[in-house]
């Protein structure tokens, strides 16, 4: 038996809000990955420790054999990131997630991590902050961001405050998506469009280097996410028999080239636990959007009309719970 506590804390301005989960839980904190509820092994025992205010000093953390760092936001949980960084370096537990490497894990360094892998493209990412109206002009002008082009909140996920600008007349009149840290992340667009107008997007996990799929979510817009599943693919039988096509050999769907350059990313982002998500462009490459540790592999909705994917959730459970307990302390495996 090892016991895993599983670390989390708070954003930079040290706000906790409790949101909705897939999984059943007590409380779900901003910024963090939700993985202990799905933890059903039988020699793991597991704990939660909240890293509140980062301004206390003061902290005893649990006798655990390993840490999961389900911190996952280094753009909002930069100073509880760095208070673990230091808890790890004083108690000599090992870690799942090293807080160092989910610091590394920003947008705009994903681009030059995978420079040289020529079976993916990572758009362009510029971190801004917008002092006045006119600096996202001056960026194209200047040609360090291209039309067009996406913005979003820094640190935003699933879509929140997702704005695309095409045209200079839009860039004249953009609205930018509020924000309470006021920076924010502007990407090149990439028009992933299949030759029949839909779009798919696909996440991958990577679990202590080994890459498995876990959905090929189909739509007809280009901001593609989980709600689209319910909206479009479940009244296509067509759409749902492409999905289960390529679960059951996401390699060869994609490609040998592109698996290893996926597989060589995630080596290179230190991350034991991260997704990626993506999509096949018209050229043969893989369009990565992010890749981080912030993703939910457990999401259970949709399961009824898609039973195919209790099989990557469980395979991606059992490759964490194989994780947590090869870095247990020595001894206890």
């Amino acid at each position: 038996m090892i016991k895993a506590v599983f670390v989390s804390g708070m954003n930079d301005r040290n706000y906790l809000n409790a949101i909705g989960s897939y999984v059943p839980q007590e409380i779900t904190v901003n910024g963090c990955v939700h993985v202990r509820p799905a933890i059903r092994h039988a020699d793991i025992e597991t704990e939660e420790f909240l890293i509140d205010d980062p301004r206390t000093q003061d902290r005893t953390l649990p006798a655990a054999d390993v840490l999961f760092n389900t911190i996952a936001n280094p753009d909002r949980n930069r100073l509880t990131l760095d208070i673990l960084v230091r808890i790890c370096r004083d108690t000599g537990i090992p870690v799942v997630n090293a807080p160092g490497a989910v610091l590394g894990s920003t947008r705009e360094r994903i681009r030059d991590l995978a420079e040289d892998l020529e079976h993916l493209h990572v758009p362009r990412t510029v971190r801004i902050y917008l002092s006045k109206p006119d600096v996202i002009a001056e960026l194209v002008r200047r040609d360090l961001i291209a039309l067009p082009f996406l913005i979003r909140p820094l640190g935003a996920h699933g879509g929140r405050g997702l704005v695309r600008i095409d045209t200079e007349s839009e860039l004249r009149r953009i609205v930018v998506p509020d924000d309470e840290y006021g920076f924010y992340h502007l990407s090149d667009f990439i028009d992933f469009a299949g030759a029949d107008g839909l779009y798919r997007k696909i996440r991958l996990f990577a679990i202590d280097g080994q890459v498995m799929a876990r959905h090929m979510i189909i739509g007809r817009s280009w901001n593609v996410h989980m709600a689209i599943r319910g909206e479009v693919m479940t009244t296509d039988p067509t759409l749902i028999s492409e999905e289960q096509t390529f679960m059951e050999d996401p390699e060869g769907y994609l490609g040998d080239g592109i698996w290893r350059d996926v597989q060589a990313l995630a080596q290179r982002m230190g991350l034991d636990y991260m997704g990626i998500d993506g999509a096949l462009m018209n050229d043969g490459r893989f369009v990565v959007f992010e890749a981080n540790a912030s993703m939910n592999a457990f999401q259970q909705r949709y399961l009824e009309t898609f039973p195919y994917l209790s099989k990557p959730i469980r395979e991606i459970r059992e490759a964490t719970e194989k994780v947590l307990i090869a870095k247990a302390a020595p001894g206890k495996t």
